[in-house]
């Protein structure tokens, strides 16, 4: 049979049980293919390969709406609703997301990349649904690390109460990005122990029921067998029942028909549903089967190995962040650090390693995350929480309110600031400087690379108050040296001087004097651009290094000598950097030297590499050279 020819859940619903496996294992080679030539969420979608077919086999979407929470393991469900052929342009410019995106298909209902806010939004539906008077069925696939965000648990406090039925399938694989932690963690191992009990009471009563006496033997052992099960469920077995849920399971995730007769009952219960799938991140291909982890998230491999292509590049923003924050914390005690279920993506894990009673991992939790580093730092601690710019924007308040306002020297190591490329519109942390810049007592730095990145960590332990340090993703745009001496506290530094201004009869050039104030990489854009235009320019190229504060002394200095000025930054224009120094600017009575801000645009950017991402937004060095040659 030619797998290809299935593009709809209704052609799914004609297979045997036994096409259908196969089927689960034409997906799976798809995704392996597709994903070791352009990178993407690999350990995740092979678990719920099987999961996925039994989904569309027992629901009619997009009449019954299937909301996966995260959605990086959505791959399978991209494929069966009619996305096989676009498959091969996954993550790449202008082709599939890696996440469900409603510009795609009515199949997916939600733009989604952030873990936790899922059951809120099937209960949205839910209710809509209710009100309308229409039918078909909500479900939900959320993580067992998912679950246990705060949102997450906000919804299942008060879905029992809503009236309305909705149906939560919980993948169970033990895992986030890294392992599980927590006490649901562990509730969910309980769980998982009476599913392993059911499957070996099956095996042993096959084995000694034609024995003789063996029958007796077998009744006897399944009423203690029943007595465990229901002493250790009325401890651990009952937290669903508790939130006024049905619950039933746990079920083999890779078992179709097992999984489609759970999902089969879970329709014909009236109240809300939590089916409780197990499931192996990884499943099927040995090399994500042995470290899930590695390949959650992963470039591009040898599928025959599993072994990453390796790209010669400078060393990455976090490998530095890991091996300064491991070097410093060797002589200073009260270094802690904390993430969110990111140890690995935020290069905390030789550190966790290293330090164990000083790292903390909070799981998918950044609002607590943030508070929990306050409380530390009110305890004489000084904590670094470690948090992609993505994700801490869910912690807004706990920033303001918890540390800020408290004043409170917590550092914020943000990750993933500017675009991040493939993963597109939900994780380019695009926002960070526009939500932090406006809150009272914190420093925020941007450095240039990854000498200054040392600089800057090295610098806030000597803050006492809250300050934010945001870097990209991937590699340096210079070598690394590895002993860089602390930055000095809101000072700014001129990395290409102009010619000086009394030779300036010497240059024939277009304008009055320049400069090109820019943070963060976009410093090196600057840098470029400024080689592009010396012919017919007289440019200075000044690395602001701090957001906030401001280095007031400088931009009075170049104001003051009529500088025409333009700046560069990886953030939108609304309360980024460029809108901070116009406001100087203008309150020093300037305003009219600011000629143009290069920012990121007001709109949601989508997936690709970064420097597509940088054409087409018009950021790239040509395309802003030939903009200021055009406004002169």
């Amino acid at each position: 049979m030619d797998y290809n020819e299935i593009k709809s859940p209704s052609d799914l619903k004609q297979l045997t049980l036994k096409e259908k496996y196969k089927y689960a294992d034409y997906l799976r080679e798809k995704i392996i293919e597709v994903v070791s030539k352009n990178g993407g969420h690999l350990s995740s979608n092979l678990g719920v390969v099987e999961l996925s077919v039994a989904l569309h086999s027992v629901f009619n979407s997009p009449e019954d709406k299937i909301i996966w929470d995260v959605s990086h393991q959505s791959y399978a469900h991209k494929i069966i609703t009619g996305r096989g052929e676009e498959f091969q342009t996954l993550r790449t410019f202008g082709g599939l997301s890696g996440f469900t995106n409603t510009n795609e298909s009515e199949h997916d209902h939600f733009i989604t990349g952030h873990s936790g806010n899922s059951i809120s939004l099937a209960m949205g539906l839910a209710k809509a649904r209710d009100l309308e008077g229409k039918n078909g069925h909500i479900v939900v696939v959320i993580g067992d690390a998912s679950i246990g965000n705060g949102m997450a648990l906000e919804a299942l406090n008060n879905l029992s109460s809503l009236g309305s039925n909705v149906i939560i399938v919980l993948n169970d694989n033990e895992m986030s990005i890294s392992k599980s932690v927590g006490a649901l963690a562990k509730n969910f191992s309980t769980l998982r122990l009476k599913y392993r009990l059911n499957r070996t009471r099956k095996t042993v009563k096959r084995s000694i029921k034609f024995i003789p006496g063996g029958r007796v033997v077998a009744d006897t052992c399944i009423g203690l067998y029943h007595g465990f099960i229901r002493l250790f469920q009325s401890v651990k077995g009952v937290f669903f029942q508790e939130w006024g849920l049905t619950y039933i399971g746990p079920y083999d995730g890779h078992k179709i028909e097992d999984v489609e007769r759970a999902l089969i009952g879970a329709k014909q219960n009236r109240s809300s549903t939590v089916v409780h799938i197990i499931t192996q991140k990884g499943h099927g291909y040995e090399f994500a089967e042995k470290n899930p982890a590695k390949f959650h998230g992963i470039g591009k491999f040898n599928i025959v190995d599993g072994v990453a292509e390796k790209k010669e590049t400078n060393i990455s923003w976090t490998n530095v962040f890991s091996e300064t924050i491991c070097d410093l914390a060797e002589d200073n005690k009260k270094i802690v650090a904390v993430t969110a279920a990111m140890p690995d993506g935020c290069g905390l894990s030789e550190f966790a390693k290293t330090f164990k009673d000083r790292f903390f991992d909070v799981g998918m939790s950044e609002e607590h995350a943030v508070s929990f580093g306050a409380g530390l730092a009110k305890g004489g601690l000084k904590p670094f929480v470690c948090i992609y710019s993505t994700f801490l924007q869910r912690a807004y308040d706990q920033i303001n309110h918890d540390i800020c306002m408290q004043n409170l020297p917590v550092v914020l190591m943000i990750d993933r600031s500017g675009l991040v490329g493939e993963d597109g519109q939900t994780h380019h942390g695009m926002f960070d400087i526009s939500y932090l810049s406006n809150i009272p007592n914190i420093t925020i730095i941007s450095p240039k690379d990854v000498n200054d990145l040392e600089g800057a960590i090295k610098l806030s332990l000597d803050i006492n108050s809250p300050v934010a340090i945001r870097y990209p993703r991937g590699a340096s745009p210079t070598l690394y040296t590895i002993g860089k001496e602390k930055l000095e506290y809101g000072k700014g530094v001129v990395i290409s001087p102009a010619e000086p201004l009394g030779l300036k009869h010497l240059f024939k050039t277009k304008t009055p004097p320049m400069v090109f104030m820019a943070c963060g990489r976009m410093c090196y854009t600057a840098l470029k651009v400024k080689e592009l235009l010396k012919k017919d320019f007289n440019i200075e190229v000044w690395d602001a290094r701090f957001v906030k504060p401001l280095d007031k002394k400088y931009i009075s200095k170049v104001a003051k000598e009529n500088f025409y000025i333009f700046t560069f930054e990886e953030n939108v224009a609304e309360g980024g950097f460029g809108s901070l120094v116009g406001a100087y600017l203008t309150q020093i009575g300037k305003g009219n030297l600011l000629k143009k801000s290069f920012t990121l645009p007001d709109e949601y950017i989508e997936h690709g590499s970064v420097d597509k991402l940088f054409e087409k937004l018009g950021l790239d060095p040509q395309t802003i050279a030939q903009t200021i040659i055009d406004m002169f």
